[in-house]
C-alpha cells in the first residue's frame, strides 16, 4: 500500500514486515474504514510467541521452590494421581511442612519434593498430553486466591529474567541418574513486544490466548502494554475468592482458543500469531494475517504452508545465537 515502514527492522523477515505494516494502516486508526466502535482485534498466543521460554512452566517451577502451592490442602491431594507419585511426593512435602523456605531447601527431601512434583507433570505430558498436563498444573493453585497467584508469576517473571536461558538438571539426590532437563530463564521478544506497541498506537485491540492460566500471564502481559482483562487463559472457578479445582471458560487450546475468542472478543481476529498445534484453530480463524512463529514444528509449518501463512524465525534472544539446542524440540 505505501512504502512507510511502522515495525523496527529487528529481526523480521521483509515479507513479513512488509505485511504487518499494510496491515496496520489498512485496517488501523488511519484507514478510512477505522470504526472506534469496533476496532480490528489481534491475538497472540503468549509463551514462544510473544515471550523466549514458557512463564506457565517457569511459574510452576517458581511455586514448587517457593512452597506457594496449598499442598497442606486434602483437594490439592485429591486431584493428585496416585500414578504419577503422589505419596512419594507427599511423603517428602510432611517432612518439609511448617519449615522456613530457607531451611526446607537444606534438608534431604526437598529434591524429592521438587523433582515429584516435576516429574509428575511431565509424565502426565507423557502419558495424556499437553492439554491434560497444563490443566492439571492450573488445577494445582486449588485453594490460592487470585492475587497470590499474580503475586507467584510476578515473582516468577522476575527471578527468571534474572536467569541465564540454559537448561538445569532437576535430581532427587545428587547421584540421580536421571535428572530432569529443564529450560530456565525468560526473555522478552523485542520485535513482538514493538508490534503489540505499533498495533497499540494504530488503534487495534490486543488480546492474548493461551493454554497458560491466564492470571499467570497477566503480570507479563502489563510488561507489553495489554491490559488483565484481554488476557484469557485457563480459569479456575473461585468462591469467596479462592480459587477451586473446577476450571471456568473454555479449555484454552486448538477449539477452544476459537472458542474463546468467540466468547470474549465476539469477532474475527485481524491478526493471528502463534507458534504450536494448539495455536492452528484460531490462526485459521483470522479474517486476515495468520502469522506462526518457526519453532522447528514440522506439523504446524506444514499446515502453514498449505494455507499460505506467514512464516517468521523465531526471535533469538542475543546470549542464544550459538545455542540452538535451547531451541530443539528433540532435546
Amino acid at each position: 500500500m505505501t512504502a512507510i515502514e511502522i515495525l523496527q527492522t529487528g529481526r523480521w523477515q521483509p515479507e513479513n514486515r512488509h505485511a504487518l505494516d499494510s496491515l496496520l494502516l489498512k485496517r488501523g486508526s488511519r484507514s478510512p474504514g477505522y470504526n472506534l466502535a469496533s476496532p480490528p482485534a489481534a491475538v497472540f498466543d503468549w509463551d514462544e510467541t510473544c515471550i523466549a521460554n514458557d512463564i506457565g512452566v517457569l511459574a510452576f517451577f517458581y511455586g514448587i521452590e517457593n512452597f506457594c502451592f496449598r499442598l497442606d490442602l486434602e483437594e490439592f491431594w485429591a486431584i493428585f494421581p496416585e500414578r504419577y507419585g503422589r505419596e512419594t511426593v507427599r511423603r517428602a512435602w510432611e517432612s518439609l511442612r511448617g519449615l522456613p523456605p530457607e531451611e526446607a531447601r537444606r534438608q534431604p527431601e526437598y529434591p524429592v519434593y521438587r523433582k515429584g512434583l516435576v516429574q509428575a507433570v511431565w509424565d502426565c505430558f507423557d502419558a495424556e498430553g499437553e492439554i491434560a498436563s497444563s490443566v492439571w498444573m492450573a488445577r494445582m493453585h486449588v485453594g490460592m486466591t487470585a492475587d497470590e497467584v499474580r503475586r507467584m508469576s510476578a515473582g516468577a517473571i522476575e527471578a527468571e529474567l534474572r536467569r541465564p536461558l540454559a537448561r538445569e538438571n532437576i535430581a532427587s539426590r545428587p547421584e540421580d541418574a536421571h535428572p530432569i532437563i529443564v529450560k530456565r530463564g525468560v526473555r522478552e521478544y523485542a520485535e513482538m513486544k514493538d508490534l503489540i506497541a505499533c498495533l497499540h498506537t494504530h488503534g487495534f485491540e490486543v488480546w492474548v490466548v493461551s493454554l497458560t492460566i491466564g492470571r499467570i500471564i497477566e503480570a507479563f502481559a502489563d510488561r507489553y502494554g495489554i491490559s488483565r482483562e484481554r488476557v484469557k487463559g485457563l480459569a479456575l472457578h473461585e468462591e469467596k475468592g479462592v480459587l477451586t479445582a473446577g476450571l471456568t471458560g473454555p479449555i484454552t487450546a486448538k477449539a477452544g482458543k476459537v472458542e474463546a475468542i468467540e466468547r470474549y472478543i465476539g469477532r474475527r481476529p485481524a491478526l493471528v500469531a502463534g507458534d504450536s498445534v494448539n495455536d492452528l484453530d484460531m490462526l485459521a480463524y483470522s479474517e486476515g494475517l495468520s502469522l506462526v512463529i518457526d519453532r522447528n514444528r514440522p506439523e504446524v509449518l506444514s499446515v502453514a504452508r498449505q494455507k499460505g501463512w506467514f512464516i517468521q524465525g523465531a526471535f533469538i534472544p542475543i546470549e542464544l545465537k550459538s545455542s540452538r539446542s535451547y531451541l530443539s524440540e528433540e532435546e
